[in-house]
């Protein structure tokens, strides 16, 4: 009987993976707005290398279905530019995790709640994605994913200048996400914490992240929560502006904090470093390692041979500070662990 219905199933499937069609941006779509609206469920808009902004280029959405919304030739080539203006992308009642938005620059959006992009009441995959110069009046410079209905997963992005009133270059607000090998570096926050993120009442992942010299004026930490759980794993936050590394309860195992000016002391159960993690170049945004840097999967200091932060060792080694002398006990006797 299972022979009769194996032919059948494998039609249909084929069927539906050919059904799913790309438009193109700007040819022959002259906006994205114009590519979005032109798809349908599954569908690709495929964008060109370039810069867009103004109508049907900022303020975009995509609403009650999954597309796929590509940048082909990927984030240096292809800049969303909303010029303070407005939101660059909401994606909002009802898409899932299956829509996917990959490859693009946003930058100088403008919002209230999210300016970057916002997602709210659905789910998203964001990936390979730079966001710069993002502000907003509330929360969420780059990112407000809210009271979404599915996990969102954010992975191999950069978050970098973005400031905002309240709180969270990324703010998750009632909400699942997942960050994976994201770095964030150089945000603002005015009044509260989580310069970098926020989470309030949700659920947060983040794995292999790298967060330096964010900005917390009210001395709260780069990474913050309320009413939340954030579990922050192979992480470094480092060098953090008036705050600390993390406030409000966050969890942290197996990361690195070091020379943030609020205080370096990370919560939770697991093991943490407090060493110079040894960037090659922080002042000039080379996060890559020295060779002898903690945070190499394979150096003498690291007691668990996992890589933490976005990036592998990629320069010689660096002069010795004076933490790296400590043994690892002398370094938990600090912090009181």
């Amino acid at each position: 009987m299972s022979r009769r219905f194996v032919p059948a199933l494998l039609i249909l499937s084929l069927a539906a993976a050919c059904s799913a069609a790309t438009f193109d941006v700007p040819i022959p779509y002259a906006t994205i707005q114009a590519g979005i609206d032109a798809a349908a469920d599954g569908d690709t808009i495929r964008v060109a290398a370039g810069v867009y902004s103004g109508p049907g280029n900022c303020a975009l959405e995509i609403t009650g279905e999954d597309k796929v919304l590509l940048a082909e030739a990927g984030p240096t080539f292809t800049t969303i530019d909303c010029g303070q203006q407005d939101v660059g992308l909401t994606i909002w009642d009802g898409p899932t995790a299956a829509t996917v938005v990959s490859g693009f620059t946003i930058t100088q959006a403008s919002g209230g709640n999210g300016a970057g992009i916002v997602i709210s009441e659905a789910a998203a995959t964001i990936e390979h994605c730079r966001f710069t110069d993002c502000h907003a009046t509330l929360n969420g410079d780059a990112m407000y994913i809210g009271y979404n209905t599915g996990t969102v997963v954010v992975r191999d992005c950069l978050i970098t200048g973005c400031s905002g009133e309240f709180r969270g270059a990324i703010t998750v607000d009632h909400a699942q996400a997942e960050f994976e090998y994201c770095l964030f570096h150089d945000n603002l926050s005015r009044q509260m914490g989580g310069s970098a993120l926020f989470n309030n009442h949700g659920t947060v992942n983040a794995v292999h992240c790298t967060l330096e010299g964010n900005e917390t004026l009210s001395g709260e930490g780069a990474v913050s929560q309320y009413g939340a759980t954030t579990n922050l794993t192979n992480c470094i936050v480092a060098y953090t502006v008036t705050g600390c590394a993390t406030s409000g309860g966050v969890s942290s195992e197996h990361c690195l904090s070091f020379g943030n000016e609020g205080g370096d002391a990370l919560d939770g159960l697991g093991e943490n470093l407090y060493l110079d993690p040894h960037f090659c170049d922080a002042e000039n945004h080379i996060y890559t390692l020295c060779a002898n840097s903690p945070c190499d999967a394979g150096a003498p200091a690291n007691p668990w041979g996992e890589q933490v932060g976005v990036l592998a060792a990629g320069c010689p080694a660096c002069p010795p500070t004076p933490t790296d002398h400590m043994s690892w006990s002398e370094v938990k006797s600090l912090y009181g662990r």
